[in-house]
């Protein structure tokens, strides 16, 4: 009798009954009672060990699954729950292992040996997978394991080139052997081919018989369409995209294939040839937008085809060219002035008109807006013709920009009755009027970094348009930056948490609010931040081999390169290593300073220094078109307001702080000699700083200085290099502080300023850890003999004790001028830049903004005071 039946359905189904039901503590105490008359039944071994996994007991889990795997199993359901546990814990090798042995005592059972092959799919071994697949084919006589080796050869190809030819000899003969059988094994074998740049191959094999694996015409000639491009065959490409557009009339890389045919021909220098497939081209797209025009709804396709068409060859033109795309333009404003994605459609080609027509230009899409027509379409097609307005610079003083935003702030009051019946998830209809007037007040701060009072402009009207927009993410970004450069941020990390970010957009997106946090003294918010974010990876590693196991077991082959790629680039995140890095930061200002302490939260600090190869290696993932720009401006709207790139490179920030942190911890487990070796590289990382604000230079060089005070205590040595020493760490230290007694003259406290104070914390939270590092060496060295102190361990101790009384005492005065400053006062500075009022008091927005960011200046200042004193 098998471990699974040997155990009565009456016993098992009440267990499985608590788990559906969500109740893993009852599943575990039935399990329990059970083995008590069957303590040898492993079906019960598994399900305990399953209840303990969700009960968020992993390693009682793993052990009770320890017993199964010993056993030595074929029992499917008693694998499986093996299989959820190690699963859940990302134990690939444990599930490998299982199943191994499982098809070794029952080689016979397909399903078993199917899921050894998927076992070694998780663990990411082409080789082995390549080996057991031919063992499956051989054993099984099926045509899918065949493929599967293909697939597994394929995949170590670009380790070892000479595997393509072996692979691709292998997919011709299953060809030629009908072993494939499907538009998927029909893309393996033309990756194959293409992956050795034979794309005239794999175009021909497209083009013949094995072609008609592809069920779906449209599909088939859009994968020859891909393969030729490489090739440089337009005049095919376009006969293709032709035949597309009669089937799809909407298909925009056809029209953009169609005219780069036109471009392509025209560079062949042969006038008469170019003109007259130019006259082909915009004719067939004329003919499409005659059947568009007899379409239930509009397709967009045809008519921005003939836009593309006329500024890809705008030479042709000559001086009519800005008049024919603004004649084009506005014609396209009259079809779909009032969609969402009109803007973004016509982008590329506004830039175009010229600048003495501009004024005009815009004047005649107002004039296109019919004044009877749908109020809704009359809105979305205003919102349009101002972003077109901000993007051709139309307003070009302050005056005027100003004059902008006041109607753009009287735009969107006057569209609010339209939206009263909108849902409360959905957006308001002129929420992109505020969005864009933010725009124009940050393009205003821009030229004067001292004029706050823009920003705080902006963020009053971000701040009402969410009251009545609760999910307007464009609104919660702008505010996540704007509130991080005013200072304000515990409202920052507020609206941050509230976007929501999940999945794989911790990866992508999450740098928005997280970059540089560890420095802005909110570190009991940042953790939480930071932890976050970092769970994408380990959902990575246990989800996506489950994605590749899937795409085996469909045939879906085309997808298995794409699973690979997607888990490689999150496996070698950059944002990754961000992460780890700022993690660890935090950590070492939250933590006490004892040093075993210190050393454990370092314990993960390890191997070697990442040099710059490795780091260029390294994927970045982060996006940087997060934040829409309505400007004409290069670079993203966030970008200007910091006044640096957002997001900021990463190698020289990453090569330092890998070796602040190594040579902390080798001071914290009193590692003389790898304090010494850790040197150079840190250096050598100070030394190159075109990444580095000017605060990360000098917390990390006074770092550097008192390491060789460190060396220098460590071996004893008293003399005046010593006092040289600790007098030069200390006077870089006093010019920080004398930095930051600058920073708090104005009513804001900058983003900046919080960084400079973060900044001075760490580098005096770096000597604190020299000197608890000392005093763990001396007392090592008490145990052999009785030396008195070191000198130098006490002068340490009192010029730091020194300094972090100046640190408080300059935030005591901020907080106490803080505190000063009236309600009125501080309105008058905030807004100073807000004549017209816009929505003034409108639901306490402003008072809001007024009595909530001084509190959370004073936050900050609080924390830091109490961070310092923690050091004395």
């Amino acid at each position: 009798m098998s471990q699974f039946t040997d155990v009565h359905e009456s016993v098992l189904y009440p267990i499985y009954d608590a788990f559906d039901s969500g109740n893993p503590k009852q599943a575990h105490q039935l399990c329990l009672k059970a083995l008590k008359k069957k303590p040898n039944a492993l079906i019960l071994k598994g399900l305990k060990a399953i209840a303990l996994d969700r009960l968020g007991k992993p390693e009682e889990a793993y052990e009770a699954c320890e017993d199964i795997k010993k056993a030595g199993v074929t029992d499917e359901a008693v694998l499986q729950t093996a299989l959820m546990v190690y699963r859940s814990q990302n134990k690939n090798q444990d599930i490998l292992e299982l199943y191994e042995k499982a098809a070794q005592l029952d080689p016979r059972n397909e399903e078993l040996a199917n899921h050894w092959y998927m076992a070694i799919v998780r663990c990411n071994d082409p080789k082995s997978q390549q080996q057991a697949a031919l063992k499956l084919h051989k054993q099984f006589k099926k045509d899918k394991y065949q493929l599967w080796a293909i697939m597994c050869l394929y995949l170590q190809a670009p380790q070892n080139p000479l595997l393509y030819s072996l692979a691709e000899r292998m997919a011709e003969r299953a060809l030629q052997e009908k072993k494939i059988k499907d538009y998927e094994g029909l893309q393996l074998y033309t990756m194959i081919l293409t992956a050795q740049n034979k794309h005239q191959e794999a175009a021909a094999l497209v083009q013949g018989p094995a072609g008609a694996l592809c069920k779906v015409a449209s599909e088939r000639k859009r994968l020859e369409v891909e393969l030729l491009k490489p090739l440089g065959d337009w005049k095919r490409i376009y006969t293709l995209s032709r035949e597309l557009l009669t089937e799809n009339i909407d298909d925009w890389g056809c029209y953009l294939d169609m005219v780069e045919y036109a471009a392509h021909v025209k560079q062949q220098d042969d006038t008469s040839q170019a003109s007259s497939v130019a006259a082909e081209v915009l004719e067939f797209i004329k003919q499409q937008q005659t059947v568009a025009s007899k379409a239930k709804r509009t397709p967009r396709g045809p008519y921005l085809a003939e836009l593309a068409y006329h500024h890809r060859l705008l030479a042709d033109l000559g001086a009519s060219g800005s008049s024919k795309i603004q004649e084009l333009v506005l014609e396209y404003f009259q079809r779909f002035g009032s969609t969402q994605a009109f803007f973004e459609d016509v982008c590329p080609y506004i830039g175009s008109v010229d600048s003495s027509d501009r004024p005009a230009f815009v004047q005649g899409l107002e004039q296109a807006i019919q004044p009877g027509g749908k109020p809704i379409d009359a809105i979305k097609q205003r919102v349009n013709l101002k972003k077109i307005e901000n993007n051709l610079a139309v307003h070009d003083t302050v005056e005027a920009k100003l004059e902008f935003v006041n109607q753009l702030a009287s735009l969107y009051q006057d569209t609010l009755p339209h939206g009263v019946d909108l849902k409360e998830t959905e957006n308001q209809y002129g929420d992109d009027f505020l969005v864009l007037a933010a725009h124009v007040l940050i393009d205003l701060f821009t030229a004067n970094r001292e004029a706050f009072g823009f920003l705080f402009r902006a963020i009053s009207l971000l701040e009402c348009g969410l009251l009545a927009s609760k999910f307007n993410f464009q609104m919660k970004l702008l505010l996540v930056r704007l509130y991080r450069e005013v200072g304000a941020i515990e409202r920052c990390m507020e609206v941050a948490t509230n976007l929501n970010v999940k999945q794989i957009q911790n990866d992508t997106i999450s740098y928005f609010f997280t970059d540089d946090i560890e420095t802005l003294g909110t570190y009991s918010q940042a953790m939480p931040a930071l932890l976050r974010g970092a769970t994408i990876y380990t959902s990575n590693e246990r989800e996506t081999p489950e994605m590749i196991v899937k795409a085996y077991q469909f045939g879906t082959f085309s997808k298995i390169p794409e699973f690979l790629k997607f888990q490689d680039r999150l496996a070698n995140s950059l944002q990754r290593r961000i992460f780890k890095l700022q993690t660890l930061r935090v950590e070492l200002i939250r933590r006490s300073l004892d040093c075993e302490e210190l050393a454990s939260v370092l314990e993960e600090v390890t191997g070697e220094l990442p040099t710059t190869e490795e780091i260029a290696r390294l994927s970045d993932n982060r996006d940087k078109t997060l934040m829409s720009n309505w400007s004409n401006l290069q670079g993203s709207i966030s970008s200007h307001l910091a006044d640096e790139p957002v997001p900021r490179p990463r190698e020289s920030w990453i090569k330092l702080y890998s070796a602040v942190l190594w040579i902390l911890k080798s001071m914290v487990t009193a590692n003389v000699d790898a304090v010494a070796a850790s040197i150079p590289a840190l250096a050598e990382c100070v030394a190159r700083k075109p990444e580095l604000v000017i605060s990360e230079e000098s917390s990390a060089e006074i770092l550097l200085k008192a390491t060789k005070i460190f060396q220098q205590v460590a071996s004893g040595i008293e003399d005046d290099a010593l006092e040289g020493s600790i007098e030069s760490a200390f006077s870089q230290i006093d010019e920080m502080l004398a930095l930051l007694r600058t920073r708090f003259d104005y009513p804001v406290v900058t983003g900046e300023s919080l960084t400079l104070t973060s900044l001075v914390l760490e580098a005096l939270n770096y000597v604190a850890i020299v000197h608890s590092s000392l005093v763990n060496v001396h007392k090592a060295k008490k145990g052999k003999a009785k030396p008195q102190q070191p000198k130098g361990l006490a002068q340490l101790k009192e010029k730091l004790g020194v300094r972090i009384k100046s640190l408080t005492a300059i935030m005591d005065g901020a907080k106490k001028e803080t505190k000063k400053r009236d309600a009125a006062t501080l309105a008058d500075l905030f807004f100073e830049a807000n004549p017209e009022k816009d929505f003034k008091n409108m639901n306490g927005v402003y008072t809001k903004i007024v009595s909530e960011t001084p509190k959370s200046y004073i936050s900050f200042f609080e924390h830091i005071v109490k961070e310092a004193k923690r050091r004395i």
